[in-house]
């Protein structure tokens, strides 16, 4: 049967004239159980409800055969019954003896049609005072569909044989719910193009403690619906029919780790595990195909933010296909093929979290290593194929323009800027080597959640090296790309004068200094610019509004003070809190 859209209400009017009168609180009266002074559809009965439930006070009747009973336990005191037009639910008063298969006439008054979680019910409903058995027939054929169909949302209430079918391999080995415990439980049904359905059963039905089918095949069910979620009831287990061969992407080997890869196949079958190691071939990009996703596998490729990894080089059935999350940074720089085209067809190992992506394929995500070409970054992560730098020697890269800093290198040492007094912005990190105290300003692409204190390793591969307004920095760091080592005590600062400091910029940019007997002017608390004077000269000190002490009052008297030498178009020194005032 072709189903549609339900309709307006205006034809069934048309047919039935003035006999029903919807919303009304009068007490209900009992129908004559022989006479009725007209009849609809189900069709037209489901098209009278229109977001308001509806009353019945007139003596019209309903005939349909009835697709689903209570004898297997899997509803109560609920039934299913469908005509050549549509299918609902009846909701009964008491529980009845009623067959799959009996013809029943339904009279309408007294009864209520609503909707329950989006399933639209006919309730208060009494077996043998509205509902009359008026003889049993052959049942009705289920309609043979696939799961989308049912996902179109044309098929609520109504008897289907879904066809092409088999659980999740997540729930082999489980039973249909959970008896012991008198609890309704849902198993994942799957076709072989990773559309899912769930299949909902009670702990009284007959079958509740049979095991979910291995197999590959059909089901016969009803058509059930929960809030947005699609749901079937199987009338019987003998109705399940998988004995087939399973359609799942091949034989899982591996055991997850970098030695001994999980293969797609179990990465698709199993789609579970944080931190593990997937083997595969790249053959292609999942693209956005005029709104919706597919896989591509010949170039030209647009996205670089997935790859699509199998088990063969040539392989292009959905099933056996997995998408691969590529992150910000080297992973994606490595190893998309709109820049890395070449990579298309090579045998590439992937280590991140097995979970959905794209929903509901079973992916790949968060890629934190890769092994291309016989390098890469391996279990002890990027560091352990990077070179380190050291801070001066980024430093001595400096042109005056922007320039890149080589591939394949890492810096390390310890933050002294303090995020927390936020007299730096977020995304902004001052680091000095412990060694001799050379610094550098690191821009991220977001804020970071490195403390003062912390000694931190930064990739810096192929990052921009500029100034802005006349400071140094790394620029644009993808966040990933730093990695906690541990929390240090910072150097101590080194002691200068302002002299000093103004004629070698060159050697204190970005280091952290201390000040002796300086006295500090320009307004009455520490927000915005004042000026520093230790006897040999004056430097500038900013303080951001949004700091933790630019309220505070400015000290009257000398101090000596800590800061970090910084450049805005002309030299500064900057306190990073009030702790750095003696």
């Amino acid at each position: 049967m072709i189903r549609k859209p339900y309709s307006s209400v205006v034809i069934i009017l048309t047919c039935i004239g003035m006999l029903l009168y919807a919303c009304r609180d009068e007490a209900l009266d009992t129908p004559p159980l022989n006479e009725a002074d007209g009849t609809l559809t189900i069709k037209e009965l489901r098209e009278l409800y229109t977001g308001q439930q509806v009353r019945f006070e007139q003596n019209i009747a309903v005939y349909a055969t009835v697709t689903m009973d209570e004898s297997s336990g899997n509803i109560y005191r609920n039934i299913y019954i469908q005509d050549e037009t549509d299918g609902i639910n009846v909701r009964m008063d008491f529980a009845s003896n009623l067959r799959e298969g009996d013809r029943i006439r339904l009279a309408l008054k007294g009864t209520v049609l609503s909707s329950y979680n989006n399933m639209l019910q006919l309730d208060s409903v009494a077996f043998g005072k509205n509902l009359i058995r008026q003889e049993s027939t052959d049942a009705i054929t289920p309609e043979t569909v696939v799961i989308t169909d049912i996902l179109t949302g044309n098929y609520q209430a109504s008897l289907v044989k879904i066809e092409g079918v088999q659980f999740s391999v997540n729930d082999l080995g489980k039973t249909f719910a959970n008896v012991a415990d008198g609890t309704s439980e849902n198993r994942t049904l799957t076709d072989c193009n990773n559309n899912t359905i769930i299949v909902r059963t009670s702990p009284f039905a007959d079958f509740a403690n049979e095991l979910v089918p291995e197999g590959h095949g059909s089901l016969v069910a009803v058509v059930s619906q929960f809030g947005n979620v699609w749901q079937l009831l199987v009338r019987h287990f003998e109705e399940i029919d998988m004995t087939g061969e399973r359609c799942d992407s091949g034989e899982p080997s591996g055991q997850g780790t970098f030695d001994d890869p999980y293969n797609v196949a179990h990465a698709i079958t199993f789609n579970s595990g944080i931190g593990v190691w997937v083997e595969g071939y790249i053959i292609g990009v999942m693209e956005d195909m005029g709104g919706s996703n597919a896989p591509a596998f010949e170039p030209p490729f647009v996205r670089t933010t997935n790859i699509l990894i199998a088990d063969d080089p040539e392989e292009r059935e959905d099933i056996r296909i997995m998408p691969v999350q590529l992150p910000i940074g080297r992973v994606r720089e490595a190893l998309n093929l709109v820049n890395n085209p070449e990579n298309l067809g090579k045998p590439v190992k992937l280590k991140g979290n097995l979970a959905a992506y794209f929903t509901p394929r079973p992916g790949l995500r968060d890629v934190s290593g890769y092994w291309l070409d016989g390098q890469g970054i391996g279990d002890g992560g990027v560091w352990d194929n990077l070179t380190t730098m050291s801070i001066s020697a980024v430093r001595a890269l400096d042109t005056g323009s922007a320039t890149s800093i080589p591939g394949n290198r890492m810096i390390q040492g310890i933050v002294i800027s303090d995020k927390d007094a936020a007299n730096i912005t977020g995304r902004n990190l001052n680091i000095i080597d412990e060694n001799d105290g050379t610094g550098i300003l690191l821009r991220f692409i977001s804020n970071h959640n490195f403390s003062m204190g912390a000694r931190i390793r930064v990739e810096v591969s192929e990052l921009e090296l500029s100034r802005f307004n006349g400071l140094l920095q790394v620029n644009n760091i993808p966040n990933n790309q730093a990695e906690l080592i541990s929390m240090t005590s910072i150097p101590a600062p080194e002691e200068t004068t302002i002299e000093n400091i103004l004629g070698n910029m060159a050697h204190f940019e970005s280091r952290l200094v201390k000040l002796t007997g300086v006295t500090v002017s320009g307004g009455a608390n520490w927000g915005g610019s004042r000026t520093l004077n230790d006897g040999t000269g004056t430097i500038t000190h900013f303080t951001t509004n949004y700091s933790t002490f630019a309220n505070t009052a400015i000290p009257t008297g000398k101090v000596n003070l800590t800061g970090i030498v910084a450049v805005f178009n002309s030299p500064q020194i900057n306190i990073r809190n009030l702790s750095d005032i003696e």
